[in-house]
């Protein structure tokens, strides 16, 4: 009777769960490569990258130019909230989590401050 029940339990657990989906975007100097379990694509020729988070979705974003340079990424989250970092773009990742809109400029030897 503890088996039915620790089974009916566990079941009912993994029906109720949320699956969640992992963005995963490579910018090289100005292409963006796009990695999909099915396959991926690249675009090239792009200044400006506009990407969309989900809530529930996770987005992994690699900068990986081949010099040191600088990038600044804007974030909108879904309560209206714009925040802007100015990130080295040699070889770095960031994570963001939720519903967000993030858009990354071309890279830059210097930023403006």
């Amino acid at each position: 009777m503890k088996k039915l029940t620790l089974s009916v339990g566990l079941l009912a657990g993994i029906m109720t769960s949320s699956a969640q989906d992992t963005l995963q975007y490579l910018i090289s100097e100005n292409s963006l490569t796009e990695f999909k379990v099915g396959g991926g694509k690249t675009y090239q020729n792009i200044e400006t990258f506009h990407l969309f988070v989900d809530s529930g979705d996770v987005l992994n974003l690699h900068l990986f130019d081949m010099k040191n340079r600088l990038r600044t990424i804007a974030i909108t989250y879904s309560n209206g909230e714009v925040v802007y970092k100015t990130v080295d773009s040699k070889d770095n990742e960031f994570f963001f989590k939720g519903r967000a809109k993030i858009i990354v400029g071309r890279a830059k030897r210097f930023v403006r401050l």
